[in-house]
């Protein structure tokens, strides 16, 4: 985070009724019951033993549950949505619920398949010409996703389609039982890495961008210090991960946008068209106008998706109403 930045802490918040008290960063966020062990043990239980119609009818008591249970995501979630859309309640406590319900949708779509079972989502590709002609240039590329829609299934099926190898960076499980459970389930269709595990992770993943494979990055999770607040759209400005436009810079890799929403029960894969690095571009100048180019992709990506945008944080902070 840039110097001068620094959010209110939940704390801060709580004392200020203009501000209610809400998770601050995603840590703070991913130590709720929503990320927790038992909670995915729980679920992989289910989707195990539970036939399919029952465990679909069960989605929305599992949203209630969680709607109740967690009320600083809820929060969060209706603060964002307002930043968003401008709905006051009872709308907002409507689109707040049916985030949750949206997200534990998400999330046994994906551990279906961590559990075992085949890719079953219907699933369409828009924007593939993108990534076919980055891929043709030879220096692989940078995916750059975020957390929304079912961002945890879509590189299962990216790695089922016809295209060099994928390398995963995510954040470790603050929740080390939920660290084990995942890890765990992972099968061999992708490679895993963790960002705060490897100093030496920017060599490797420029190895791999040189062999023309693929590197997929959060864009909206910041972590390590590596984040710059940027203008996010119209609805005000944010933290924003500058991990991809650093690789692109490195690397000379083209960043091209990836989102993973649901459309009418069927999986979108959306890829935007690259972002690139210019020719002899500082590297201070050329992460900082990258980042904003993602941020502003991100923003018409939560307007067109705002109950599939899975910030349980205050994601605008000290830019927010």
């Amino acid at each position: 985070m840039l110097p001068g930045t620094a959010r209110a802490t939940t704390k801060e918040r709580a004392v200020n009724p203009e501000r209610p008290s809400v998770p601050s960063t995603p840590s703070e966020a991913r130590r709720s019951h929503l990320e927790s062990a038992g909670w995915r043990r729980a679920l992989i239980w289910g989707l195990r033993n539970v036939p399919l119609t029952l465990q679909e009818l069960s989605l929305p008591l599992w949203a209630a549950f969680f709607y109740a249970q967690v009320p600083e995501v809820r929060r969060a979630i209706e603060l964002n949505l307002r930043r968003l859309t401008h709905a006051h309640a009872p709308s907002l406590q409507l689109a707040a619920f049916r985030t949750f319900l949206n997200y534990c949708r998400c999330i046994a779509n994906a551990y279906r398949v961590h559990a075992g079972a085949p890719l079953a989502l219907a699933a369409r590709t828009l924007g593939g010409e993108h990534l076919a002609r980055a891929l043709a240039e030879g220096r692989g590329a940078i995916l750059a996703t975020a957390h929304l829609g079912n961002w945890h299934l879509g590189p299962y099926y990216l790695a089922d389609r016809d295209l060099p190898p994928i390398t995963i960076v995510m954040t470790e499980e603050p929740d080390p039982g939920a660290q084990r459970i995942d890890a765990g389930l992972r099968d061999g269709r992708m490679r895993v890495v963790y960002s705060g595990g490897d100093a030496l992770l920017g060599l490797e993943l420029r190895a791999r961008l040189r062999r023309g494979e693929l590197v997929g990055l959060q864009m909206d999770r910041p972590g390590g210090g590596h984040g710059l607040r940027v203008a996010c759209g119209a609805h005000g400005r944010a933290s924003f991960a500058s991990g991809p436009a650093q690789l692109a810079w490195s690397s000379g890799a083209p960043v091209l946008p990836i989102f993973f929403p649901i459309e009418e029960g069927a999986l979108a894969i959306r890829i935007e068209p690259p972002l690139r690095v210019d020719d002899g571009e500082a590297r201070e100048a050329a992460v900082a106008r990258l980042t904003g180019e993602l941020a502003a992709t991100y923003a018409r990506a939560i307007e067109r998706y705002p109950e599939q945008w899975f910030s349980f944080f205050d994601f605008f902070g000290a830019d927010a109403d």
